[in-house]
């Protein structure tokens, strides 16, 4: 593992910039609504664009409009760029687009165990109904917890876990038992066709939306009123769309986010292997 050079983190965020305007062109070609999220919504706030040590971008659509990009970016995209996800390759981590530059790796920490790693990547996040009961979404949230540790266990023999001591240990021997008692179990075709059908369960219950693939869903829970009427700011060069209630949903999931954080809390990710599209073999 790594940390990236200064001027490795300006080509990435170049790169990151070419690829959110090829997204928000295909969107606007076809009428798709999205928005900012995270640290990219707060970076268009705070700082009229990048965090300045942020590695990627992030913005959500609601299933509907996300289902369509999802129909119609393949042919807009094609063989200038590619599209990860669990529901495609069934050998990628993360349940929600990953959109990037064909030729292109950013393998980090987090991923390097998995067989499939994407490149420089706008993060592209569903925002599924969820019901308005808190009972509800807690059995949701657990069903869908153990279909995703299933999909985790299908594809890393040891996945990457925090922590050491005796405890670590034992459950990443327990993960290694699990990987190779799976291999007789069902496919991970199966488990991300259940995943995924339980993401889509509770469309039009309510209007509370919410990114599913998340170890605390009700931290990203909003309204679609607050959601829409999407406004604008201004991002680099671009202009991007933010929801109605900006400033509001991102201080329920950081606080004061207009406030920087310490310096040693400033950083990417750690990066294992990192490819610039000119650089491919």
């Amino acid at each position: 593992m790594r940390k990236y050079t200064q001027e490795e983190l300006e080509k990435i965020q170049a790169l990151s910039m070419e690829t959110l305007k090829e997204f928000i062109r295909i969107c606007e070609k076809y009428g798709l609504d999205y928005f900012a999220i995270s640290g990219t919504a707060i970076g268009a706030v705070r700082h009229g664009g990048f965090i300045p040590w942020d590695d990627d971008m992030d913005v959500g659509m609601l299933r509907e409009d996300y289902d369509r990009f999802l129909k119609v970016a393949p042919e807009e995209l094609k063989g200038r760029y590619e599209l990860y996800s669990a529901s495609i390759q069934k050998r990628v981590q993360g349940f929600y687009l990953q959109m990037f530059p064909r030729g292109s790796v950013f393998m980090t920490r987090r991923n390097a165990r998995w067989p499939l790693h994407p490149g420089i990547k706008l993060d592209i996040f569903p925002y599924d109904s969820v019901p308005a009961s808190k009972r509800k979404r807690a059995l949701l949230y657990r069903r869908l917890r153990f279909w995703n540790r299933l999909y985790i266990i299908k594809n890393t023999k040891i996945p990457q876990l925090d922590g050491k001591g005796l405890k670590t240990g034992l459950a990443k021997l327990l993960c290694l038992l699990c990987y190779y008692l799976m291999k007789a179990g069902p496919s991970a075709d199966f488990i991300a066709g259940r995943y995924e059908k339980l993401m889509r369960s509770c469309q039009g219950q309510s209007d509370y939306y919410t990114i599913l693939d998340d170890m605390d869903p009700d931290l990203w829970a909003i309204r679609k009123s607050e959601l829409y009427p999407v406004q604008e700011a201004a991002f680099g060069p671009l202009t991007i769309r933010l929801p109605a209630k900006n400033d509001a949903m991102l201080r329920r999931q950081y606080g004061d986010y207009m406030k920087f954080p310490p310096e040693n809390e400033r950083g990417g990710h750690d990066i294992v292997k990192l490819v610039f599209p000119e650089e491919q073999e």
